[in-house]
């Protein structure tokens, strides 16, 4: 068993463990139910929208040469995957006998897909990455009622990646490529929700990664009658991904 994957275990491990800690948090003594509520739990779905800044850096170096450098921006097209959220909502004391009454707090554990296709005459190439992000927020409700915009940040973990080729000349394949990328992501999370007067909701929300999560880079050297020439590719890539879901809140 690999190192990752002993990670993987014990990541989702936690992500259990904190998935029935918040659904304990829910459920009240008669002592607490007749003070007012300061936990709430909900879970939101739906559909994830993702992209990524993809950006490659071309070095290419002679001996006795200037070095030419040349980088651009990959013309990437977004993924469409289900997402699913569990949170905890408190609110201090002070606010807790109405939900709506300005500032809270929330803790969420999200699973989503991200990633990026880029389509080309014949051939379209798909890069997905399976992650869990935890994240931190604060809740501000507008004016005292139920529309709220959230702010904070989220820590990722990436549990896999995956390259996909579709192409009418070179046919289709499928390859493994979690050992390109980090195993953390990181960035910032921001949102806005609604919540009806029967406790459904409807949530969006949009993570933007600060942290560069792909590895690859590759170098090579040629000699051509003792005249060296080296080239080096290197790519970075950040999440881009915007939520939007319906959801209850216990």
């Amino acid at each position: 068993m690999t190192s990752q994957n002993v990670g993987v275990k014990a990541f989702v491990s936690s992500i259990v463990f904190c998935a029935l800690s918040m659904v304990s948090l829910a459920q009240e003594t008669p002592e607490q139910e007749a003070s007012p509520k300061t936990i709430y739990v909900g879970l939101i779905g739906g559909l994830n929208s993702a992209n990524a800044r993809f950006v490659a850096t071309r070095t290419f170096s002679t001996t006795g040469e200037p070095t030419i450098s040349s980088s651009g921006v990959a013309n990437s097209d977004n993924i469409y995957t289900p997402f699913i959220t569990i949170f905890v909502d408190w609110l201090p004391h002070t606010q807790a006998e109405d939900y709506s009454k300005d500032l809270s707090y929330r803790i969420g554990l999200n699973y989503s897909q991200n990633g990026f296709t880029i389509d080309e005459s014949s051939t379209t190439t798909n890069y997905s990455v399976n992650q869990l992000n935890l994240n931190l927020q604060a809740k501000y409700n507008v004016s005292g009622s139920d529309f709220a915009v959230l702010a904070g940040v989220y820590a990722g973990y990436i549990i896999d990646a995956t390259f996909e080729l579709e192409s009418d000349i070179l046919g289709d394949e499928s390859e493994n490529t979690t050992n390109d990328y980090e195993l953390f992501d990181f960035g910032l999370v921001l949102g806005a929700e609604y919540v009806f007067k029967n406790n459904l909701m409807i949530s969006l929300q949009y993570y933007y990664g600060l942290g560069d999560i792909l590895k690859a880079e590759q170098e090579t050297v040629d000699n051509y009658f003792g005249v060296q020439t080296r080239e080096k590719i290197e790519a970075d890539q950040f999440t881009r991904s915007l939520q939007i879901g319906v959801g209850y809140r216990f």
